[in-house]
């Protein structure tokens, strides 16, 4: 337990913080300043270079290939995939699902927490993270250009798949702290507090 006596900080009930956590809102959350460089640099900013790299690509296929161009498709794909990330996804992670990707203890244990045989579901919208990336892949191969340039080409889809991991491992951390954290506001007993920090602010919870 700990005294609220001198120190510095905000209820929690009047923060902003608590209030995105109140509302299952990540959007407000990440609206915070400091909170969430990942959300900008690895979420939007790397969908924006996704979408730099497919019109690449198309601009690429028109000049060297004869055939019907795969990138539209595609363009269209990662568009649907990047409004399941930012709506669904985050509303079906649960705690333990027997969909593999949508199990934080799958995401966040060093070694397996579940039993293979515990996850016999998949989800195609998540499955689509590795389609696409594969599909992606598949097309710069097809290009008539130099190798030099598809390796170019395979090179910026790496950054933009590793930046893809972090973001989706970020969204899962935020999920399963705001659980863990609302779960013990709401088993606080009297007289307990709990003191949070992220950079200069202070939250403090108390029941009295």
């Amino acid at each position: 337990m700990a005294s609220c006596e001198g120190k510095k900080g905000s209820w929690i009930r009047k923060t902003k913080f608590y209030e995105g956590l109140q509302a299952s809102n990540f959007k407000e959350m990440v609206e915070m300043a400091g909170l969430c460089n990942i959300c900008t640099e690895n979420g939007a900013e790397n969908f924006a270079k996704l979408d730099t790299l497919l019109a690449n690509i198309e601009e690429l296929w028109h000049k060297h290939n004869t055939t019907d161009c795969p990138i539209p498709d595609l363009t269209l794909r990662a568009k649907k995939y990047k409004g399941y990330l930012l709506s669904d996804f985050i509303n079906h992670l649960e705690v333990h699902s027997q969909c593999a990707t949508h199990c934080m203890r799958w995401y966040l244990s060093p070694e397996p927490a579940c039993p293979s045989n515990e996850h016999p579901h998949s989800c195609h919208s998540c499955n689509e993270r590795w389609s696409l990336i594969s599909d992606i892949k598949h097309a710069t191969v097809c290009l008539n250009v130099k190798e030099s340039e598809k390796t170019t080409i395979q090179q910026q889809l790496a950054q933009i798949e590793d930046s893809l991991n972090l973001y989706i491992s970020h969204l899962v951390r935020g999920k399963y702290q705001r659980n863990q954290f609302l779960n013990q506001i709401n088993n606080l007993r009297k007289g307990e507090t709990i003191i949070s920090r992220l950079h200069d602010e202070v939250t403090i919870s108390t029941f009295t």
